[in-house]
């Protein structure tokens, strides 16, 4: 009869600790949740704003930019090599 109070004395012990870390997942899940979805709003107020279109149009011509200033920058980089 001892062996049957330990027994369930533990089995108690173990659910509880069980249900404490599980309730300390789900506030975890809970806050990931949220961060999440202040991300989402973050990230689709701009694009709410502005078409998809647009956005595409203003990538093509920063990145046409960026190549623009990588060939200006190649020449100025090897004259430093060669010490022109």
């Amino acid at each position: 009869m001892h062996n049957c109070h330990t027994s369930l004395n533990n089995s108690v012990d173990t659910l509880s600790s069980v249900m404490t870390k599980f309730e300390s997942a789900q506030d975890r899940v809970q806050s990931l949740r949220d961060s999440v979805s202040q991300c989402k709003v973050l990230l689709t107020r701009g694009l709410s704003e502005q078409s998809l279109r647009k956005l595409w149009i203003k990538k093509k011509k920063f990145s046409f930019a960026l190549e623009l200033l990588e060939i200006v920058e190649t020449p100025r980089n090897a004259e430093g090599i060669l010490n022109i």
